[in-house]
């Protein structure tokens, strides 16, 4: 029969294995691209402006000369503009370090879980009144 404090315990790792599977490593390129590399891609990207507010847009979209970056909040495709004159730098999202990122938060957490769960596994055996009984 299970005990309650292994019970608990699967319950807590299980907890905390969904909460690391939601998440999720963002990772953007260290190299600054210009803004119309970044409207042509059409992939998320990270704006710095001059006066450093950081600012990640789904993509930067181009109306005749202006620039605007695409936001979707709550369904609704939202555009911001762009000026030019006040981007600091501009860093297009890296997918390939980005799905390592999360991997390995992943593995790394999962691993985790596995020795807390082998270590209370460990204490209940060890614990037991019949175990040192021959």
């Amino acid at each position: 029969m299970m005990s309650l404090k292994y019970f608990k315990s699967i319950c807590v790792s299980l907890c905390l294995f969904v909460l690391l599977f939601l998440q999720s490593c963002t990772e953007y390129q260290k190299k600054s691209i210009s803004i119309q590399d970044a409207s042509a891609s059409k992939k998320p990207v990270l704006l710095i402006r001059k006066d450093d507010t950081r600012h990640t847009f789904q993509k930067i979209g181009r109306q005749g000369r202006n620039y605007y970056g695409m936001l979707n909040e709550n369904g609704k495709i939202l555009k911001i503009p762009i000026e030019e004159s006040d981007i600091k730098t501009i860093r297009m999202l890296d997918q390939t370090t980005s799905l390592w990122g999360t991997i390995g938060i992943l593995l790394g957490g999962m691993t985790i879980l596995g020795i807390i769960s082998f270590s209370i596994s460990l204490y209940d055996t060890l614990s037991h009144p019949d175990f040192f009984i021959s």
